[in-house]
């Protein structure tokens, strides 16, 4: 008689029998957008029971303003984390890109089409300065780029004295508030752009050689990756997405400030941690740095439609970015614990 296997037996293979329950959790385990997925589930639940606001039309297309915007930040960040470092000018990129399209406009009466062209240009030129300090001078990126960030506010502030540019074409601001189909025209711009990133890390080989150099810069250069090239390329699309973010902030505000986008340092690393991303570099998800973006948006938006003070918003932030990091750090160690 053949005995059966017990719950816990080995089969022929060496491995044990697992019960269906089990499996699934261990497929959940392997999920890289598991930590992401559960959170962004359980806050919409309890929000869609606690608040019948949430549905709303107005609520949820606010919502989705703030998930553009903060989606193309957090791209602007995962564009330098794919090579392991890190932009800290990225705020001062964008308000200075914003403040600086307003005034071309403003003063100029340059078309906004041209602006928006010059604009990212200029988001462009100030990552690839960024990037050719740290290739060129060998100083850490996090020097680097805090430098720049103070240059960048401090000549800002100092050029434009605080003043904001309101004058800006009809045209221009009603994109802010424009749909396709009920879409957003920002969300649409935001996902195309996302996308984008999305086809250059995973179909190009000059994405590849950016997540290798991000894995091991010294290795990636010996496979014959100009590594320098790639840090230059990573550090300047993070400047072209920080000013598409910062026009696309100016459209929904219809107002250049010297403000924009002050709020973006946090969740530009929080959106791709808790989408799986790794801030070593080597590894990045785009999928899930937009679901993290999603995630920082919705909570956000929980906190005003419960009455809940905006300032406490950057507090819950960091405890949410610190939670996630123990999360994904205990899902990986599970992981390798049981060779899944």
């Amino acid at each position: 008689m053949t005995a059966t296997p017990g719950p816990h037996s080995r089969l022929p293979d060496g491995s044990r029998s697992k019960s269906p329950a089990l499996r699934v959790w261990h497929a959940f385990a392997r999920w890289d957008l598991a930590s992401v997925g559960v959170a962004l589930v359980a806050i919409g639940l309890v929000l869609s029971v606690a608040v019948p606001a949430f549905h709303s039309a107005y609520n949820l297309r606010s919502l989705s303003f703030t998930v553009a915007v903060t989606g193309v930040v957090a791209l602007g960040q995962l564009a330098v984390l794919s090579v392991g470092q890190f932009n800290l000018a990225l705020t001062a990129i964008g308000a200075m890109v914003g403040l600086a399209f307003g005034w071309i406009i403003q003063t100029f009466g340059v078309p906004w089409e041209v602006a928006v062209v010059l604009g990212v240009m200029f988001g462009s030129a100030a990552g690839a300065l960024q990037g050719a300090i740290i290739v060129y001078t060998g100083i850490n990126p996090f020097i680097v780029s805090l430098a720049l960030a103070a240059s960048y506010f401090g000549a800002m502030l100092g050029l434009s004295r605080g003043a904001s540019y309101n004058r800006l074409p009809p045209s221009f601001v009603a994109l802010g508030r424009a749909a396709i189909i009920g879409v957003p025209l920002l969300l649409v711009i935001s996902v195309a752009a996302a996308v984008a990133v999305a086809v250059l890390f995973q179909r190009t080989v000059t994405g590849r050689r950016l997540l290798a150099t991000g894995a091991n810069e010294r290795t990636a250069r010996m496979s014959g990756v100009i590594t320098r090239r790639m840090i230059l390329i990573a550090h300047t699309l993070s400047g072209a997405l920080a000013a598409l973010a910062a026009v696309m902030l100016v459209a929904r505000l219809g107002s250049a400030q010297p403000s924009l986008g002050s709020e973006w340092l946090l969740p530009s690393f929080a959106a791709p941690v808790l989408g799986g991303s790794l801030l070593t570099g080597g590894r990045v998800l785009v999928g899930g740095t937009y679901l993290g973006a999603l995630l920082l948006a919705v909570i956000a938006n929980g906190l005003v439609l419960f009455g809940v003070s905006a300032y406490w918003y950057q507090t819950l932030l960091g405890v949410v970015l610190l939670v996630a990091l123990a999360v994904e750090r205990g899902r990986q160690s599970y992981v390798l614990r049981n060779q899944l």
